[in-house]
């Protein structure tokens, strides 16, 4: 899956970042962050005792709500 994001939707999220209240919202802004900058799904399932596939769906969710 590719993982990338443009600059326009980077400075977006990292809007969203600044703004957001809930611990658990940044996480899930960070991961997504750290796939477009050329971390794995799987490192992060470690280090965030997350499921790959629930990573990978975090990636498809945000980047769909920055492109609304």
């Amino acid at each position: 899956m590719n993982y990338r994001l443009s600059r326009k939707q980077i400075r977006k999220l990292r809007k969203k970042y600044r703004k957001i209240e809930g611990q658990r919202y940044a996480d899930r802004i960070r991961i997504v962050l750290a796939l477009a900058e050329g971390f794995s799904p799987a490192q992060f399932s470690k280090i965030f005792l997350v499921d790959a596939d629930t990573i990978r769906c975090y990636f498809r969710l945000y980047t769909i709500l920055i492109t609304l």
